[in-house]
């Protein structure tokens, strides 16, 4: 597997589409074709990708509550999830280390934001919390907040705007 890349990917920006999973990774952008957490609890996750295999995700534009890895079985949630497994623990070190993480939708997530057909990059992500809960099938499930980095810049940079 190649070596994972943190931030913007050389020829690739927001709003681009790919066919699949198999372009994406040709391209850099997700080095994975199947699991949606691209990293490890070392280096921590560089992308990740939304394309409703959880139940859980909640996808508000530029706010992502996304539903870490494991437990599931046909889109459905059958067990715990555990915050051991290597792409729930590349999260939490690039939250810890803030590190941006690479968002693209996919077709079959169920959001405004997600295109009709194939993936679309959506950007640039901070990790910034955390929580373990019980999700809506009755397993606890790791959940991150991922937040918009251009948003969270323009935030930063509005509270430094004073009207005269």
């Amino acid at each position: 597997m190649a070596k994972i890349q943190f931030g913007e990917i050389e020829g690739i920006k927001e709003g681009d589409t790919f066919v699949s999973r198999q372009e994406m990774t040709n391209k850099g952008l997700h080095r994975n074709t199947v699991q949606g957490i691209d990293g490890n609890g070392i280096e921590g996750s560089a992308s990740i990708v939304l394309n409703g295999g959880y139940e859980d995700d909640d996808d508000q534009g530029n706010v992502i509550i996304y539903t870490g890895h494991g437990g599931n079985f046909n889109n459905k949630q059958i067990k715990d999830q555990s915050w051991d497994d290597p792409g729930n623990k590349g999260l939490l070190t690039s939250e810890m280390h803030g590190l941006s993480v690479r968002v693209t939708r996919g077709y079959k997530h169920k959001s405004e934001f997600s295109p009709q057909k194939g993936y679309q990059y959506g950007g640039l992500y901070m990790v910034t919390s955390h929580e373990y809960k019980r999700g809506s099938h009755g397993f606890f499930v790791c959940l991150f907040r991922l937040e918009k980095l251009s948003a969270i810049k323009q935030v930063r940079l509005s509270a430094y705007l004073v009207p005269y």
